[in-house]
């Protein structure tokens, strides 16, 4: 868990909360584990996207009636973005922007993290190196902000 830290005393609010800007879930996970964790620690939001075959809309169904303490992100990893090729990740973003944003009554999106280089963890997912101006960041990055979402830029320095 990415936890983002907001301390708001500087803007007259004095309040200190926790906001998990950057949260996972597979097919291993039930969702009602996430929100059994931030309850535990005090997590007042959380930006939580999919990974490996948990379908994002299945997800996003659960949380809809979480009153936005359960922000969804659109995906953006898997085999399209790997695949180094335009047209199978358009289709999916545009997938996903219908079945999950479109069909939903949940006004609060994110754009999961979109990953420019992302190191080998294991046999599974090698390095990803995908340069800033690639269509695919650029169409994930682009679609963010006309919808008025947050979003991340993956880039694993130390690796």
């Amino acid at each position: 868990m990415a936890a983002a830290l907001f301390l708001l005393a500087g803007c007259g609010l004095g309040e200190l909360y926790l906001i998990d800007a950057h949260s996972q879930i597979d097919e291993d996970v039930i969702p009602e584990t996430v929100v059994a964790l931030m309850e535990r620690h005090d997590v007042r939001q959380t930006i939580l996207s999919t990974r490996g075959d948990r379908d994002p809309s299945s997800v996003f169904a659960f949380l809809a009636g979480y009153g936005g303490s359960i922000v969804p992100a659109v995906t953006v990893k898997g085999d399209a973005y790997y695949e180094d090729n335009y047209s199978p990740f358009s289709l999916m973003l545009r997938g996903q922007l219908i079945t999950c944003v479109g069909s939903l009554r949940i006004t609060c999106f994110a754009m999961a993290e979109v990953l420019s280089y992302h190191a080998a963890k294991d046999e599974r997912a090698g390095l990803l190196e995908v340069a800033l101006d690639d269509p695919r960041v650029l169409l994930a990055v682009r679609t963010a902000i006309q919808q008025g979402w947050p979003s991340v830029i993956h880039i694993e320095f130390a690796a």
